[in-house]
């Protein structure tokens, strides 16, 4: 811990772990202004945030004025473990608590799963894989659309699903509310987002979902493999 363990976020095993793929990393660091993503590092798939050069003071000013950055250490100081994925496969559990494998059929491409706030469907049809009580998964190629002020439907920034989704899946995952309701999930990442730099013309609302196209044979193949794999391995 470099004798500092205040600004190194994972001393007591709190995670914000990642997919081993570049596309990512890249949406964390999507997520964070510029010249502040050098407090965030990657270490075997694992997100941690290094404040040690900064006094308590210029780390409360530096996340006021980063909302996306704030959003990232909430999620690695959240005592809970939740995974991020932009994968175009999802490992997670069913409602029972068994595995199961989904390979990205599902209208909008992406899974928010949590063990503890409700879903959409004011239940838990997707739950994490194991050794998670958080999951998302974002396929890296589906692609979104909005409506911007005039009602005309323009592309919706991944960045802009990535946030609300890791927002909307932390109030879920660590303060166990419920998707549903003027003070759910959803809205409480509608409200973070238009706090957030990054916002689009219509936070937490999407017009169109342009699904990503279906897998070459090579790469169905591969994702066969592992989710064969996956569903074989005994905890």
């Amino acid at each position: 811990m470099g004798n500092n363990p205040i600004w190194h976020n994972d001393v007591l095993g709190d995670t914000l772990d990642i997919a081993n793929n570049e596309a990512s990393k890249n949406d964390i660091n999507s997520l964070v202004k510029s010249n502040n993503q050098k407090y965030v590092t990657f270490k075997n798939n694992r997100v941690n945030i290094d404040f040690s050069n900064l006094s308590t003071q210029e780390k409360s000013d530096l996340l006021k004025s980063d909302e996306g950055l704030k959003l990232i250490n909430d999620l690695v100081t959240s005592g809970k473990k939740i995974l991020y994925e932009a994968l175009d496969y999802a490992l997670l559990r069913n409602a029972t608590g068994k595995k199961m494998t989904l390979m990205f059929t599902l209208p909008a491409n992406i899974i928010n799963a949590s063990t503890r706030g409700k879903d959409a469907a004011n239940g838990h049809r997707d739950l994490p894989k194991e050794g998670y009580q958080g999951q998302v998964v974002i396929h890296p190629k589906v692609e979104f659309e909005e409506n911007d002020q005039t009602g005309t439907s323009v592309k919706k920034t991944r960045a802009s699903i990535v946030f609300h989704e890791l927002a909307e899946n932390y109030e879920r995952t660590h303060n166990n509310i419920d998707y549903k309701g003027t003070k759910g999930a959803h809205n409480r990442a509608k409200s973070r987002e238009a706090r957030w730099h990054g916002k689009s013309e219509d936070p937490g609302n999407v017009s169109k979902v342009i699904k990503a196209p279906s897998p070459t044979r090579s790469r169905f193949n591969i994702i066969s493999n592992i989710t064969k794999e996956y569903m074989s391995w005994e905890e």
